[in-house]
């Protein structure tokens, strides 16, 4: 009888000491900021950076946590799965998709919030004041459309898109334009929220406000619909 008091107990403990995501819904997986680190963050000499592929770029990671009197926090990952669950599409059509939440920040793109990859992840930076929920929800949804825009569209897909949206002049509307509102990639992405978010992840207005609202752009809605079949 001992014995297998003590053989359940070790089971326990193992089973304890297995770090698991921080919330997994289907094929969603928020992941804490523990687990972050131990997966993204490697050393480098003196620096520390993010281990994610990204055309062969380098992120650099402030290793420094305080400015001041404040401290990183995570994101709030409860609000950023209501974002997502309040996404008016299946989320199971996006396939496997892992959103990490850490507590650095970028020290070569600092203002940075969140960065979408191509392996069907994006991770969320930390931040020194408390975000409001419309703020995680604008940006958890526009992060998911970042991901779609990988997994589904191309070259004929896009220029579908740009002609329909209306953004097919190359000079301004390229996704290396120093205008950031005028990068195809994040009209793309903010019109993917403001169609498909729901009520809050919609408050914010979109990034580029010399475009129409995605609404009423006619056929935009279904051009989504048909690229997520």
């Amino acid at each position: 009888m001992k014995r297998n008091i003590c053989k359940f107990v070790i089971i326990f403990i193992i089973l304890q000491m297995v770090v698991v995501p921080l919330y997994a819904v289907d094929n969603v997986k928020l992941i804490d900021s523990q687990l972050s680190e131990k997966e993204l963050v490697v050393k480098s000499n003196d620096k520390f950076l993010l281990d994610k592929d990204w055309y062969n770029y380098e992120f650099e990671l402030n290793p420094n946590k305080k400015s001041g009197n404040l401290t990183l926090q995570t994101v709030d990952s409860q609000e950023y799965m209501k974002a997502l669950e309040e996404i008016k599409i299946p989320l199971e059509k996006v396939g496997e998709y892992k959103v990490y939440f850490m507590d650095y920040k970028l020290k070569n793109f600092y203002t940075a919030m969140a960065l979408s990859f191509q392996d069907g992840s994006a991770v969320v930076f930390g931040t020194y004041h408390k975000l409001s929920a419309e703020k995680i929800h604008q940006m958890a949804v526009h992060e998911l459309g970042h991901n779609i825009d990988f997994q589904f569209m191309n070259k004929e897909k896009w220029r579908e898109y740009k002609k329909l949206r209306g953004i097919t002049n190359e000079s301004s509307y390229n996704n290396s334009s120093k205008v950031y509102m005028n990068r195809p990639q994040e009209i793309f992405a903010e019109d993917f929220r403001l169609l498909f978010g729901g009520e809050l992840a919609a408050k914010i207005p979109h990034l580029n406000r010399d475009l129409i609202h995605p609404s009423k752009v006619e056929g935009l809605r279904d051009l989504y619909l048909s690229i997520l079949k």
